[in-house]
């Protein structure tokens, strides 16, 4: 506004006055949250959120070809002179590969007790779809699906009939199954450090506190964690009330927005305080880890071979990778020798990776 301006509203009196500085309040507000949006955004890495090592600073940049764009599909172009090995219309010997049982298919990761689950995007004909993985420490299955969400799980059809405990990252969908659940600290660590250093809730740093004693007890002694439960719930319990009034105090607490978004300190804490049983299930079962490490290992070797390949080129070529890989690290995790289980998929013969 001009000075002239500003001296209108003046003259009109003090409502007209008390109008134009209670919208510019308004203004500035929105404004300063925009700015804290857009430099919380600069200030997230590895060590405090769910970004992979690979975005942190310094940034490489992407790699650029010199080639110009053409029309032309990738591979040999017409009239190129090619060599391959022709196919033979009366081969000398004739023998048929095919797999007649396998004792071992669907049942052995759903009848654990602890079993690790996670999900991440891969790319299948230039379109994102979704890896999934259930593993443990000694099996692996993969699945590549259009759906992040419960379609896929219930095409894997492992933890819709699963009754142990499955440990994840707290992705809503996962909860639509009436089985256990364990929640994976550290997503929780990263998500708690970033609280605490952008927006200096003194509470979240007491939750880190409380994990990380918690995982170095269990590491000590496992059978006293799960005796003295109710001593463990009782602090959690205390840490979530100072939470509580913390966020009230600065006004975290409510919609950030008006279209009802929450702050992300209140998210986490709505989160914490709603899968208590779930949280502190790595000090009440001695079988369940502080973390989801294990599947997101699994899911490693896959986003490597990605990043190589840059995308699947058909719909049938993904699942045949996920059934190999998969085949792969369960060799591996067990001791056995990759090629020699290879041979005996592709020749029929039975693998028993888990004897009755």
């Amino acid at each position: 506004m001009k000075r002239k301006e500003i001296l209108a509203v003046y003259h009109q009196g003090p409502e007209a006055v008390v109008q134009l500085v209670e919208s510019l309040f308004s203004r500035i507000e929105k404004l300063e949250a925009r700015v804290q949006q857009l430099e919380n955004q600069g200030k997230k890495n590895s060590k405090n959120s769910h970004k992979p090592p690979s975005t942190d600073e310094f940034y490489k940049p992407k790699p650029k070809s010199l080639r110009q764009k053409t029309n032309r599909k990738p591979g040999g172009q017409p009239g190129h002179v090619g060599y391959t090995l022709e196919r033979v219309e009366n081969p000398d010997h004739i023998v048929v590969h095919s797999v007649t049982d396998c004792s071992s298919c669907g049942g052995s990761l759903r009848h654990v007790p602890v079993l690790h689950f996670d999900e991440t995007g891969m790319r299948v004909e230039g379109k994102r779809q979704w890896l999934h993985v259930a593993s443990t420490s000694q099996a692996t299955a993969y699945l590549i699906h259009p759906s992040r969400g419960k379609k896929a799980m219930e095409t894997m059809k492992i933890l819709p009939r699963f009754q142990g405990t499955a440990v994840h990252d707290a992705w809503s969908p996962y909860f639509s199954y009436s089985t256990k659940h364990a929640l994976c600290h550290a997503h929780h660590l990263r998500e708690l450090t970033a609280i605490w250093e952008e927006y200096g809730q003194v509470w979240a740093n007491g939750m880190i506190a409380f994990l990380l004693f918690g995982k170095e007890v269990k590491e000590e002694d496992a059978a006293s964690c799960a005796a003295n439960i109710n001593h463990w719930k009782a602090a959690y319990a205390r840490i979530l009330k100072r939470a509580g009034g913390e966020l009230q105090r600065s006004g975290l607490d409510g919609p950030q927005s008006e279209k009802g978004k929450q702050h992300p300190a209140k998210n986490l804490y709505d989160r914490l305080n709603r899968y208590i049983e779930e949280v502190l299930a790595f000090l009440t079962n001695p079988l369940v880890p502080f973390d989801n490490n294990q599947a997101e290992r699994d899911v490693r070797m896959v986003k490597i071979k990605q990043k190589i390949s840059g995308t699947f080129r058909s719909e049938h070529g993904p699942q045949t990778f996920c059934r190999l890989r998969g085949l792969i690290s369960t060799a591996r995790k067990q001791g056995r020798n990759v090629l020699q289980t290879l041979e005996c998929a592709v020749t029929g013969q039975s693998l028993s990776f888990f004897p009755e």
